[in-house]
């Protein structure tokens, strides 16, 4: 009897646990997205009258960075982009930095003229040497042709065989890397920058509920798996019955880890338009998305009779139990990591504080009530 509750334990904390880092970082990649959004908007009104070459340059910087720091967070990289506009340095070299914490580590150049000769030209730059530098997609190839049937020119002021080598429609770091963006697709943003804005980050919510509901399934059904394989090597079930079983509990999985996700963004968004924006930046939103779905499960088993209003009030005790130590273990593992490590450490522990305070709470209460 010890056993099987010591093996179910186990699987929960394994099973929440991944909800937890799947939340945390679909909601993460969606405040990229809005970083990203609110950038857009302050570009299209600083530059509303200059010419739509140059406002589509400027989107063009904040779409590769925005883009970059969303791939960036669902891959779990710590590096960001940032562009040097938004950093108030117009006139900085490069027009992206790639940070780590507070220290640059890359820097890349952008440019997206007309044609491919102008863009060649002027990302041939030699100041622009030991940084990335990224063209409009539909001008890679040739830009890259133009620059091999040129050399460095006499006076030194061009380098055409580094652009004919490292040209590229994305910037690179780290194992992240931006969304190629095509000099009529800038275009198209700097005529329409809400749209966009508003694309990248409905875009990102459906992504982060996506990533939730294949979490869920990959780690609910491979522990289904697990102990349908075990019950029916001790005859406990039919393999008809045990593979059933995995099928339904794989939607499950897939249903909860979707619905975490979801609720995390929509706490987030909640709280935002609430006027609390601290807690809304900060680990509350994936903490009561968890709270909610527990809480929801409990109520459709009442409402279908499977459990009576006490243990409903119990279980919900529990539930908001859990969601606190989250809260709190997300905000102290955070804390703790920025001061061992700034960047790689403040994400690594935020998520394990996260993990362990709402598991610990789960596992104390388990045993509390026998």
């Amino acid at each position: 009897m010890t056993t099987n509750r010591n093996s179910k334990d186990a699987a929960e904390v394994v099973y929440e646990g991944a909800l937890f880092e799947a939340a945390a970082r679909g909601l993460d990649g969606v405040r990229a997205a809005q970083d990203g959004a609110v950038r857009l908007h302050e570009v299209a009104q600083q530059w509303q009258n200059a010419s739509p070459e140059q406002l589509a340059g400027r989107i063009a910087e904040e779409l590769h960075a925005t883009t970059f720091n969303m791939d960036a967070v669902g891959k779990g990289i710590a590096v960001r982009a940032v562009t040097e506009a938004a950093n108030g340095a117009h006139t900085a070299a490069a027009d992206i930095s790639i940070l780590d914490g507070s220290r640059v580590v890359d820097a890349a150049q952008v440019k997206y003229h007309a044609t491919p000769a102008r863009t060649t030209f002027h990302i041939a730059d030699a100041k622009y040497d030991g940084m990335q530098r990224i063209v409009p997609s539909d001008q890679v190839d040739r830009v890259r042709e133009i620059a091999a049937h040129r050399g460095v020119d006499g006076l030194g002021q061009r380098n055409y065989p580094d652009v004919a080598m490292s040209a590229s429609d994305r910037v690179q770091s780290h194992g992240a890397q931006s969304s190629p963006l095509s000099r009529a697709d800038a275009l198209d943003a700097a005529k329409n920058p809400s749209k966009v804005a508003g694309e990248l980050v409905s875009g990102r919510v459906v992504g982060a509920v996506k990533s939730g509901a294949v979490m869920g399934a990959a780690v609910g059904g491979g522990v289904s798996l697990f102990t349908n394989v075990i019950a029916y090597a001790n005859d406990e079930k039919t393999g008809q019955d045990a593979i059933l079983d995995v099928a339904k509990d794989t939607l499950s999985s897939a249903a909860t880890g979707a619905a975490v996700s979801g609720a995390a963004v929509a706490t987030e968004a909640l709280l935002i338009r609430a006027g609390v924006g601290v807690l809304a930046r900060g680990a509350a939103p994936v903490a009561v998305g968890l709270t909610v779905v527990d809480v929801g499960k409990d109520v459709i088993r009442y409402a279908q009779g499977d459990i009576g209003g006490k243990k409903l009030a119990v279980n919900a005790g529990k539930s908001l139990a859990k969601g606190a130590a989250t809260w709190g273990g997300m905000e102290g593992g955070a804390a703790i990591g920025t001061l061992i490590f700034p960047g790689v450490g403040t994400i690594v522990g935020g998520i394990v504080g996260g993990i362990v305070g709402g598991v610990g709470c789960t596992l104390l209460a388990s045993w509390l009530t026998g």
